[in-house]
């Protein structure tokens, strides 16, 4: 013991004063432990490599922190830090084993060491250890030689310096143990710190890959730092040598900056490395996965479901939750991607797979998969419209999930809701569609996840939609106003885009319920609302909102305020490039326009519409585009309106060459409307060839067109065309027209086309008619009647009505006029129980033109019972076309009674009609009130009631002589001369001479014919009248004025007034001037003179003057027409007859009584004793 004691002292004082080693030594450890021997070294290479641990260490940190700015290789740092771990497990090892030797050796000291042992740390323990392992190793290498030496001195040695040997190793060991115990300490800081950095290094990195791994399967844009950490992380990694998760590493990193077909190089390649090494299934299903995922990115769809399908099959029997949740991934997004490729069927039988695969799962994310699976597979029948069976899916879904407190499930479920109450609204299933949101309503008003909640507003919005289909419009408003109660105070975008739906929705159903001040209020919150919003759809609501305002305001007249709406519309989002915004705008523009047109503001409105031409003639936006085209259109009619003809077809033909080419329906509807219009200006500028080029153009165009609006204009040219052709004479070239039109059309099935149809028919019946061609027109208005009788469209039948009484008059004018009647007859029987105006107008008319025409067969009876009918049928009609032909009715039925000598009953009826209608304002129904208050006065004069027939032309005079329509005034005419008549009659010549001279002086300046004939009429009556008071020179006087007058006169009726004034000029002149003036007259009548009965007086005269034979008075009288009305009397001379005597005075008294007694000729030979009237001849 003493020479162990004696060692360990020298041992301890030849230890150096620095450091510990480094590097650890590994050793290979048994059952029992083995004593390390050192030399002196080998113990400074321990110490070597301890202080190069150290040094290794600090530069580590420099090189961490370095990576953290540089970003410096983290897998070399990785590979540094494993060995120094190594290095400082061997350390530990040693001094593990130091420690054991020590205590064992320890134990045989003197009790004096205890309080060594006992004052020192646990790190000086170990350096004890240390210590003693080495001088057990010493020992042994020196036991031999040292033996005998350590025995003879040990003794003496240790009996001397025991107590120095004790202090001084306790001083050494206590020394040495102190910097053993700062060196590994600080060692194991640095080692600390490392593992720390790299460790969170690590999990930086693996957190970046999860995160681009997620945003893979979300199919969302990867956070570009984290493609950036990954990147750094796989710099230095070899393509070749890399392992699986290392290429897909890459791979990721190459999908996340879009280099999609070398990512699925680097997938394929990860793939293929599985097959030679030890891959776990996460990872290869991973692969798998985003190599479909990236199939998807590179359109290949057929390889990405072949890759789905491979994942699938690989792990269908896996019992991992892991591959469970990628398997769910790959099976869905399999059914995705045939949905996109419209395999509809095959996508709804992979969610089945998936459902029946994992609905039973207690996996969130796998149930998240089944939940999105069921909710696409109800999409999927919709698309297919399967719309009963999706309505099952949605419900299966919603009671498998709506207890779930998983989030993203009840997202699902709530949308399940939502589609399925869109679905019952497709089926018209309205009421269970309401239910429906409703349930989602109450189940998920309450959630705090936006999303869900969104549902909630979206259905809100959809019932309240529905409630507007219903038309239960009170409800509809309080769903919107409960939505927008609800979420007014929301700051999610998608649901303050419901709110401002529900606010304009509220604005439009109060405008179709003509709430229009209500309306605009909505409107106004909607605009103070979100007026400033940044969201588009929200702006694209407060848009249509500032429009809905002002068209509001046009309906409620406030046109000013209106322009206002549309200004301030304008001038807020003109300069928007939303599409659909400045469709809205473009319609303000055009709406501004319109209504500046509406106040006959045409200038303004010119300028309006050239603005939104000049705005938006460049936009490829179709909307817009047909704003343009509407405006071109109304300014030239606007042009139009203001007389502005060139320039209106100027901007017809800009229009046309704009748009000429456009593929857009609506677009062209307006080209081909500019072309009818400009067709229709040409006309009223008389411009009628150029007229029928542009109806002809138009024809060409479009006539293999299959859009109605622009047919309908085709067939309005064909018309305008063949009206035309009328127009300018060429009667054949119209009929061919409508008949092209006829052929063209006739089996259209769109009503506006058919009136065309059906009025080409008429015109062309009509234009047959124009020439003649009677037969034809009947067999043209009988097709018409035959394709168009059973019609229900009222134009249509209004033709049909035409062309019946068409075909009434054509029969008529052929004489046949029992087919007439019966034509007639048909039209009234077919429609006299229309409500249309314009056929009953014809059914009057059917039934006033078969009472003519029985009056023209004799069938007077029957002739009133008709007028009768029609009068009982229309007394109470407003329609002023149908009361002309009452008023007609009642005046043939007078003058029917007329003819059968039912003279009272006539009187009465034209009192009837002069009650009905004498306050009427309509022109022609006043003609005929005129007209009978003349027949009551001549029916009057037949019965000898001069005095009433003469009030009653009074009554005439009185109630018409200020009109100023033409007809009325040839009666108030007709009035003065027969009450002239009348008065002369009753011998009151002064008061017919008045008369006459009232109506001469009112109507002398006239230049109507009719008028101008009563006038002369009054002037001869007037001579006469002068006559008869023994005014023989007045009466000369007045003749000859007359005469000089009118002698000029073409009118027939005229010449006759002054045959008749020739012949009583010369009559009279018998009284008043001498034999040769007589003559004179004679001659001068006789060659003036055509009328026979004329002419007989005249030989008569000449008979008086002995100038002929009664031979030849006999042959001048027998010359005239034996239905000739005899109207000569011979008052005025009886007393110059009186003076002849003899034979002839008897042969004077015979041919007097011939005239004024209206004997016949036979009575009168043989009253001049001529013997038979035939020899006599």
């Amino acid at each position: 013991m003493r020479t162990f004691l004696l060692l360990v002292f020298l041992l301890l004082l030849s230890l150096p004063e620095k450091g510990m080693a480094n590097n650890p030594v590994v050793q290979q450890s048994s059952a029992t432990s083995t004593p390390i021997n050192l030399t002196s070294a080998q113990t400074e290479v321990l110490r070597e490599q301890l202080v190069e641990v150290r040094i290794q260490l600090g530069r580590l940190d420099e090189q961490l922190k370095l990576q953290q700015i540089q970003g410096s290789d983290v897998k070399a740092l990785q590979s540094a830090q494993q060995g120094l771990k190594t290095q400082l497990a061997n350390l530990q090892t040693q001094f593990t084993e130091q420690e054991k030797n020590h205590n064992t050796r320890i134990n045989g000291f003197d009790s004096r060491t205890s309080d060594l042992k006992d004052s020192i740390s646990w790190w000086f323990s170990l350096l004890a250890l240390f210590i003693t392992l080495i001088g057990v190793v010493v020992y042994k290498q020196s036991k031999k030689e040292a033996l005998n030496v350590a025995e003879e001195k040990m003794d003496t040695f240790i009996e001397k310096h025991t107590e120095q040997i004790i202090d001084k190793a306790k001083n050494v060991v206590e020394a040495r143990l102190k910097k053993a115990d700062l060196s590994v300490a600080e060692l194991k800081e640095y080692i600390e710190e490392a593992r720390q950095l790299i460790q969170a290094k690590q999990q930086e990195i693996d957190e970046a890959f999860e995160n681009v791994q997620q945003s893979i399967v979300e199919k969302t844009e990867p956070d570009p730092e984290s493609l950036r950490i990954i990147e750094r992380s796989t710099r230095t990694v070899s393509k070749e040598q890399a392992t699986v998760k290392e290429l897909f590493k890459l791979a990721s990193v190459s999908y996340g900056k879009k280099d999609y077909q070398q990512a699925l190089e680097l997938f394929n390649k990860a793939i293929a490395a599985a097959k030679n090494q030890d891959v776990d299934d996460v990872l290869f299903a991973r692969v798998l996965l985003n190599k479909a995922f990236t199939l998807h990115k590179l359109k290949k769809p057929e390889n990405e479901i072949e890759t789905y399908n491979t994942l699938i099959s690989r792990f269908k029997s896996s019992k991992s939750a892991s591959t469970d949740e990628l398997v769910s991934i790959a099976m869905f997004n399999k059914g995705v991607t045939l949905g996109e490729l419209k395999l509809s069927a095959e996508a709804i039988d992979t969610y089945q797979q998936l459902i029946t695969r994992f609905e039973n799962s207690n996996n969130e994310e796998v149930l998240q998969q089944v939940a999105m699976a069921m909710f696409n597979k109800g999409v999927a029948q919709g698309q297919l419209e399967m719309h009963e069976r999706e309505m099952d899916t949605y419900d299966a879904l919603i009671t498998r999930f709506e207890n779930s407190d998983d989030e993203e499930i009840l997202q699902r479920v709530a949308m399940a809701m939502f589609n399925k109450g869109v679905a019952q609204g497709q089926l018209e299933m309205h009421e269970q569609a309401i239910d429906t949101y409703d349930a989602l309503i109450t189940r998920f008003d309450n959630s705090d996840n936006e999303e869900i909640l969104q549902r909630v507003a979206m259905a809100m919005l959809n019932k309240g939609i529905t409630q507007g289909q219903r038309e239960i419009h009170k409800q509809e408003m309080e769903t919107y106003d409960a939505l927008i109660t609800r979420f007014d105070n929301s700051d999610n975008e998608e649901i303050l885009q419901q709110i401002a739906m529900a606010m304009l929705n509220k604005g439009i159903t109060q405008g179709q319920l003509e709430m229009h001040e209500r309306e605009m209020e909505t409107y106004d919150a909607l605009i103070t609302r979100f007026g400033n919003s940044n969201n588009e759809d929200i702006q694209l609501r407060v848009v249509k909102a500032m429009c809905n305002k002002g068209v509001a305001q046009g309906r409620l007249n406030m046109h000013e305020q209106e322009i206002d709406t549309y200004e301030q519309l304008i001038s807020r989002f003109d300069n928007s490039d939303n599409e659909e915004i400045l469709q809205r705008v473009a319609m303000a523009m055009l709406n501004k326009g319109i209504t500046q047109g509406q106040r006959e503001m045409h200038e303004q409105a010119i300028d309006t519409y050239d603005a939104l031409i000049t705005r938006f003639e460049s936009s490829d936006d179709e909307e817009v585009l047909q704003r343009v085209a509407m405006a071109m259109f109304n300014k030239g009619i606007t042009q139009g309106q203001l007389e502005m003809h060139e320039q209106a077809i100027d901007t017809y033909d800009a229009l046309i060459t704009r748009f000429e080419s456009s593929d857009d329906e609506e677009v062209l509807q307006r080209v081909a409307m500019a072309m009818f219009n400009k067709g229709i200006t040409q006309g009223q500028l008389e411009m009628h060839e150029q007229k029928i080029d542009t109806y002809d153009a138009l024809i060409t165009r479009f006539d293999n067109s299959d859009n109605e609006e622009v047919l309908q204009r085709v067939a309005m040219a064909m018309l305008n065309k063949g009206i035309t052709q009328g127009q300018l004479k060429m009667h054949e070239q119209e009929i061919d027209t409508y008949e092209q039109l006829i052929s063209r059309f006739d089996n259209s099935d769109n009503e506006e086309i058919l009136q065309r149809v059906a009025m080409a028919m008429l015109n062309k019946g009509i234009t047959q008619g124009q020439l003649e061609m009677y037969e034809q027109a009947i067999d043209t208005y009988e097709q018409l009647i035959s394709r168009f009788g059973n019609s229900n469209n009222k134009e249509v039948l209004h033709q049909v009505a035409m062309a019946m009484f068409n075909k009434g008059v054509a029969q008529g004018r052929l004489k046949m006029h029992e087919q007439a009647i019966d034509t007639y007859g048909a039209l009234i029987t077919r429609f006299d129980n229309s409500d249309n105006e314009e056929i009953l107008h014809q059914t009057a008319m059917a039934m006033l033109n078969k009472g003519i025409t029985q009056g023209q067969l004799e069938m007077h009876e029957q002739a009133i019972d008709t007028y009768e009918q029609l009068i009982t049928r229309f007394d109470n009609s407003d329609n002023k076309e149908i009361l002309q032909q009452t008023a007609m009715a009642m005046l043939n039925k007078g003058i029917t009674q007329g003819q059968l000598e039912m003279h009272e009953q006539a009187i009465d009826t034209y009192d009837a009609l002069i009650t009905r209608f004498d306050n009427s304002d309509n022109k022609e129904v006043l003609q005929q009130t005129a007209m009978a208050m003349l027949n009551k006065g001549i029916t009057q004069g037949q019965l000898k009631m001069h005095e009433q027939e003469i009030d009653t032309y009074e009554q005439l005079i009185s109630r018409f002589d200020n009109s100023d329509n033409e007809e009325i005034l040839q009666r108030v005419a007709m009035a003065m001369l027969n009450k002239g008549v009348a008065q002369g009659q009753l011998e009151m010549h002064e008061q017919e001479i008045d008369t006459y001279d009232a109506l001469i002086t009112r109507f002398e300046s006239s230049d109507n014919e009719e008028i101008k004939l009563r006038v002369a009429s009054a002037k001869s009556n007037k001579g006469v009248a002068l006559g008869r008071l023994g005014k023989l020179d007045a009466a000369i006087q007045s003749f000859d004025l007359l005469f000089a007058q009118y002698k000029d006169s073409q009118n027939e009726q005229i010449k006759s007034v002054l045959a008749n004034v020739l012949a009583n000029a010369a009559e009279m002149a018998l009284l008043h001037e001498p034999p040769e003036q007589v003559r004179e007259r004679i001659e001068r009548a006789q060659h003036y003179i055509t009328n026979k009965q004329h002419l007989a007086v005249l030989a008569f005269i000449q008979y008086l003057l002995d100038d002929v034979s009664i031979a030849s008075v006999f042959t001048a009288i027998t010359a005239t027409p034996t239905d000739a009305e005899l109207t000569w009397q011979f008052a005025e001379i009886r007393t110059y007859l009186e003076q002849f005597e003899g034979e002839k005075q008897s042969h004077i008294q015979a041919v007097v009584a011939f005239f004024e007694q209206h004997q016949d000729v036979k009575t009168l030979a043989a009253a001049l004793g001529l013997g038979d009237s035939d020899d006599a001849a």
